[in-house]
C-alpha cells in the first residue's frame, strides 16, 4: 500500500510494519499538516456525515469513490469502465499530473462507493462520471463543507482521508 502512497504523493514513504516504527511514521504523517493542525485531518464520521446530509446527490458517489481510492479530482473524473477490475480487484490508471502508472486496490468500502454509482458505463471507454463539470463539483463540496463547520474542507481533503484510511486500516497491497 505504501508503495502506491509514495507514487501517488511524490515521496517516499517507509513501509508499514505491524506495531513497528514505520506505522508511528506513516501516523505522523498522517497527523501533520501546513500548519501543524492535526484537525484538519477527517474522521470517517465527518467524511459520511458530509457526503451524505450536505453534498448534493449528483456528487455523492463521486465524493464517495474519491474518499476512499486517494485519487485527484481529474483522475476520478476521466475514470473509464476498463481502468476498474472489480474481479482483479483494483483500478489501474495513468495518472494525468505525474504521468505516472499506479494500482489502487479495491477495498469493501471503494466497492460500496462503486455500487452507488446510478448509471454504469456500458462500453469499455466510458466514463464513470461522464457529465460532472470540475469546478461545479468542488465549489458544491467547498459548500457542504462549510455547512458543517469544517472551514477549510475541500475536494482535496478526501484524498487526504483516504490515505489516513489506508493507513489506519494497515491495508498492504
Amino acid at each position: 500500500m505504501l508503495v502506491i502512497a509514495s507514487s501517488l504523493f511524490g515521496f517516499l514513504i517507509p513501509p508499514i510494519v505491524k506495531d513497528g516504527p514505520a506505522f508511528g511514521l506513516a501516523l505522523f504523517f498522517c497527523t501533520q499538516s501546513r500548519k501543524n493542525n492535526d484537525t484538519q485531518i477527517l474522521e470517517e464520521s465527518q467524511v459520511q456525515d458530509v457526503i451524505e446530509n450536505y453534498v448534493p446527490d449528483k456528487y455523492k458517489s463521486v465524493c464517495l469513490v474519491a474518499a476512499y481510492s486517494l485519487l485527484r479530482r481529474s483522475d476520478i473524473l476521466a475514470l473509464r469502465k476498463q481502468d476498474v477490475d472489480f474481479r482483479g480487484g483494483g483500478i489501474t490508471i495513468i495518472q494525468k499530473k505525474s504521468k505516472c502508472s499506479v494500482f489502487i486496490p479495491i477495498t469493501d468500502a471503494l466497492k460500496s462507493a462503486f455500487e452507488t454509482v446510478r448509471i454504469r458505463p456500458l462500453q469499455d471507454d466510458g466514463l464513470w462520471f461522464p457529465d460532472i463539470v470540475p469546478i461545479n463539483l468542488s465549489q458544491a463540496v467547498i459548500r457542504s463543507f462549510k455547512k458543517t463547520k469544517i472551514d477549510y474542507g475541500s475536494f482535496h481533503h478526501f484524498r487526504h482521508f483516504g490515505a489516513c484510511f489506508f493507513i489506519k486500516q494497515r491495508l498492504t497491497y
